[in-house]
């Protein structure tokens, strides 16, 4: 088991820079999260692997997740947008490729509200599908994160939302943050399924995605229960942004020092 670190946590820092910060204090692995068109390209994973090559870090992009900034396209029902999200997905997938990535992270889709049309659920079920069947031919695992505003906000639904899309190579993967958002433990979701995945935060009260160890998880239960489910894979640290800031290479050495008590 690993630790690594989202670059969600260091916006607005230049993705290629944020990563060799990652590198810098201690990580091995790293989760990208795409900020503009550009980082969805063939170029920039080339671009991003010939940097931290030159600055000999021993940082691999173990995990891309698929970027936020775009997936309210994924909720477009125009027959225009849906081959425009096709071919994003299929770009993203491809930098995955290049950079060695062996997971993909997906946001199931939000709970339909009153007035919305069909089209939009189902538009977003087939856009997930066929990011799965491009990165299933590339050998890659498609986590759908638990989120209280989707329909994976309870253990139950998440394992209901996976079975939903119904693809070999989509797993279902674990918030701790927007599980407790849920006013649910982590880990009542890691007895409801196995995890491909993770995201790593604290949570206390209305603060979330808080610095691990500066909430009220229960972080010796959690690492306790995945060590005997037989987790072997990698945790990735997702604190917000806005914690980071002010000291981003003080704070990644702390998250670093916080996990290093529960990860051999």
């Amino acid at each position: 088991m690993s630790i690594a670190f989202s670059t969600a946590g260091l916006y607005p820092i230049e993705s290629i820079e944020a990563l060799k910060l990652v590198s810098k204090t201690g990580f091995l692995e790293a989760e990208l999260m795409p900020q503009c068109y550009h980082e969805v390209t063939e170029s920039f994973a080339l671009e991003t692997r010939k940097a931290l090559k030159s600055v000999g870090a021993p940082l691999r992009v173990s995990s891309i997740h698929y970027p936020l900034v775009f997936f309210a396209t994924f909720y477009n029902p125009y027959t225009g947008m849906r081959k425009e999200t096709r071919r994003l997905s299929e770009r993203v997938a491809s930098c995955a490729s290049i950079l060695g990535t062996e997971v993909i992270v997906i946001h199931a889709p939000s709970k339909p509200k009153p007035g919305d049309v069909p089209e939009y659920l189902e538009t977003v079920l087939e856009n997930i599908r066929h990011l799965c069947e491009v990165c299933e031919e590339l050998g890659i695992t498609v986590a759908l994160e638990n989120n209280p505003k989707t329909i994976a906000d309870t253990p139950e639904r998440w394992r209901e939302a996976v079975a939903l899309i119904g693809r070999p190579n989509l797993k279902p993967m674990l918030d701790t943050t927007e599980a407790s958002e849920a006013g649910i433990l982590p880990t009542a979701f890691l007895d409801a399924a196995l995890c491909a995945h993770y995201h790593l935060s604290d949570h206390s009260g209305v603060d979330k995605h808080l610095l691990p160890g500066e909430g009220d998880q229960d972080w010796s239960s959690f690492f306790e229960k995945n060590k005997n489910n037989g987790y072997r894979g990698i945790y990735v640290a997702e604190p917000s942004y806005r914690l980071m800031l002010t000291d981003p290479i003080g704070n990644l050495k702390k998250v670093r020092r916080f996990f290093d008590q529960y990860l051999p």
